[in-house]
């Protein structure tokens, strides 16, 4: 549920973020992080991030979203939010290399 959630080609694709989703997301940043500040802001930048706002907004960002890995998508696309780039990174190319 997390990759899906962090897939930037899924950007305004509501139906899937239901509350079970939200809880996966949660529990994945408090497995990647342990400090409850970084959390909350990892939380926040992740609603703006589905909100399409900052890096990602721009037409080139979504775009590309359907065009390259997910992963490396957020290598290019994801620094407004480095603490969540490094999550989505890590899960989506961790999802990549098992897909192949």
């Amino acid at each position: 549920a997390m990759a899906y959630a962090l897939d930037p080609e899924y950007l305004g694709s509501e139906l899937v973020l239901k509350e079970l989703v939200y809880q996966d997301i949660e529990n994945g940043v408090q497995r990647f992080f342990s400090d409850l500040p970084t959390q909350i802001e990892i939380m926040r930048d992740f609603q703006k991030f589905r909100a399409i706002e900052g890096s990602v907004s721009s037409p080139i960002a979504r775009g590309c979203a359907s065009e390259m890995p997910a992963h490396r998508w957020w290598q290019q696309f994801g620094t407004s939010w480095l603490n969540l780039q490094r999550i989505a990174v890590r899960v989506l190319a961790q999802v990549c290399f098992v897909i192949l």
